[in-house]
């Protein structure tokens, strides 16, 4: 259970910095750059969003497959809160500089100040980036491929100077009907591992519930 949580934890981070990267682009590619803009434009809009999300990942080494499910809550300009209800009821929240993190198999909450983590301070921005719509910020790490153009779908393949390039083999995002959001995003792993996350009812700018920033189920 012990190393089941502390994967969770992995995989949602590892989600949060994916994500960031739905805005990088080549900046050579000009059809490229003007469909990022639209998607950019589309997504701009966004103040808040909740939505349900499905991840499956696929252990190469062990034949295993891992299912989480839970909810996802966005609050511009840096608020996020993940809802884990299965295989373990867990939540991570992030408000300003601080990432808090709870399970129900210890009960306790962690937190993790960015200022003193390089690491996390490093995925927090690029986070903020791929919030406030600076896809563009974010030229010369990944080569993109448009796989189709109606929803938007799109292959990154990290070049060999970047950060994800170690970890990471391709990634495949695809936008809902409307691109103003993600449908699905594939991820394969330079190990052989790979992860797909739904989201499924996605609804944006809406009133979130306070509860939803609370760490502890209870609190």
């Amino acid at each position: 259970m012990r190393r089941l949580k502390i994967r969770v934890l992995i995989l949602t981070i590892l989600f949060i910095f994916i994500s960031a990267l739905d805005g990088i682009c080549e900046e050579s590619n000009s059809t490229l750059i003007k469909d990022l803009k639209s998607i950019e434009e589309k997504m701009s809009n966004i103040t808040t969003l909740s939505t349900q999300f499905i991840e499956e990942k696929n252990l190469a080494l062990f034949d295993q497959k891992l299912l989480i499910k839970g909810s996802l809550y966005l609050q511009k300009p840096s608020s996020f809160a993940w809802h884990i209800s299965s295989p373990l009821k867990q939540r991570i929240i992030l408000t300003g500089d601080v990432v808090a993190q709870w399970d129900e198999d210890t009960n306790q909450v962690q937190k993790i100040n960015l200022a003193s983590n390089p690491s996390f301070n490093v995925i927090t921005n690029q986070m903020k980036r791929w919030v406030s719509g600076s896809y563009l910020s974010l030229i010369d790490e990944y080569k993109i491929e448009i796989m189709q153009s109606s929803p938007m779908k799109l292959k990154f393949v990290p070049f060999e100077n970047s950060m994800a390039f170690k970890m990471i083999k391709r990634i495949v995002i695809l936008f809902q009907e409307d691109e103003k959001y993600i449908d699905t995003i594939d991820i394969l792993e330079t190990n052989g591992d790979s992860t797909k996350f739904q989201f499924l009812e996605t609804s944006l700018n809406v009133n979130l519930d306070p509860r939803v920033w609370k760490v502890k189920t209870s609190d």
